[in-house]
């Protein structure tokens, strides 16, 4: 008789609060589940605003790891992992592999595969944190990417080519399509006129909405009609609130919060910025893509990946708010050409970023690490 018991997977994270990595996690989990995956996720720190939205979850748990180390938490991973019995604990990050490297003897115990979602950044790259990246990625039956930049840079980095995969992130085109923009702005009570930008990304220092905010205030200043939408939220929020205000644009920056309905913010906007560093390939970028809204981000990794610089949106070196306002300026005054690079935006999306190749991508890494 075939065995029939599910693959059983883990997921360890930080938390499952709303951001691209765990949106992308939920979503491929609803793929997976009727192909014989039975997925379980447990948040280091906290279960997050996105457990309900899980398949199962009563399948996710929470450790309630407090800041900064703790070695009980190492042991009530253990009892998790013994609880689930999964056949892969997959996690995402550096934090989260710390602990799980250690809860399976160092993958001796159970199989892991290990994702890196963002670019290494500098503090990533001095020799004591990648020193210990090295040490921990020989606990990892395979290290991926979400983008082939990424993959490059970690083999630059000396890890071995053949541990390391890229499995590149996609996006729902049928979910995340074009809509009615009028209506899109009525429901997130945006004046109908105007030009409206928007930002989707959690409030962190390597997202730079400071940055984008000072945009704003130069070109309203300038005299644009100008609305922006910063849907996400953080421990940022009150210093970037305190910011609009400082600089006199409170009323045409929109704090939006995280949003369950995020589509409604990229079809009210008429272009979307991403000004963060750091990135894998971020799943904002391909989402708005995906609904026909153009997007201008800072060249960092895996952005290039997405978007063909003056074909379908574009890529500029954005390291101050003068880089910023001025491009932004410029793009917003040819609304024929933002229609244009949106309709090209969402053509690449339906034909080469489309979610069912990176659930693809998964089920072959689970199937592969399950079954060696």
């Amino acid at each position: 008789m075939p065995d029939l018991r599910p693959i059983r997977i883990l997921h360890v994270v930080t938390s499952l609060d709303a951001g691209g990595m765990e949106r992308v996690l939920t979503r491929v989990a609803h793929r997976l589940g009727p192909r014989g995956f039975e997925i379980s996720v447990c948040g280091l720190e906290r279960r997050g605003v996105l457990a309900e939205t899980f398949p199962a979850p009563e399948r996710v748990v929470t450790l309630g790891k407090p800041p900064g180390r703790s070695f009980s938490a190492i042991w009530r991973l253990q009892r998790v992992i013994s609880r689930v019995r999964p056949d892969v604990v997959h996690t995402h990050n550096l934090g989260p592999l710390i602990y799980a490297a250690a809860a399976t003897g160092f993958g001796r115990l159970c199989p892991i595969l290990h994702g890196e979602h963002c670019q290494l950044l500098c503090q990533d790259l001095g020799a004591p944190r990648l020193g210990l990246r090295r040490l921990l990625y020989r606990s990892c039956r395979r290290i991926h990417t979400v983008s082939e930049e990424a993959r490059r840079e970690l083999v630059g980095l000396g890890i071995p080519a053949a541990r390391v995969v890229a499995v590149v992130n996609g996006v729902d085109t049928v979910a995340f399509a074009p809509g009615d923009k009028a209506a899109a702005r009525r429901r997130l009570d945006v004046p109908a006129g105007g030009r409206v930008i928007a930002m989707s990304a959690r409030f962190e220092r390597r997202k730079r909405h400071d940055l984008l905010i000072g945009a704003v205030a130069r070109l309203v200043a300038r005299g644009l009609d100008l609305r922006l939408l910063l849907a996400g939220d953080g421990a940022l929020r009150p210093d970037l609130e305190a910011l609009a205000q400082s600089q006199g644009v409170e009323s045409q920056v929109c704090f939006l919060g995280f949003r369950e309905d995020v589509l409604t913010v990229y079809q009210a906007a008429d272009l979307v910025v991403l000004p963060s560093t750091g990135e894998g390939l971020s799943n904002a970028i391909l989402e708005a893509m995906a609904c026909g809204t153009p997007v201008l981000c800072h060249a960092s990794c895996g952005c290039a990946e997405a978007i063909s610089d003056g074909v379908d949106g574009w890529v500029r070196q954005i390291d101050s708010v003068e880089a910023l306002a001025d491009p932004l300026q410029a793009l917003l005054a040819s609304p024929q050409l933002l229609g244009t690079m949106g309709a090209a935006a969402r053509e690449k999306m339906v034909t080469r970023f489309g979610f069912q190749q990176a659930v693809a991508g998964y089920e072959r890494l689970y199937r592969d690490i399950a079954s060696s």
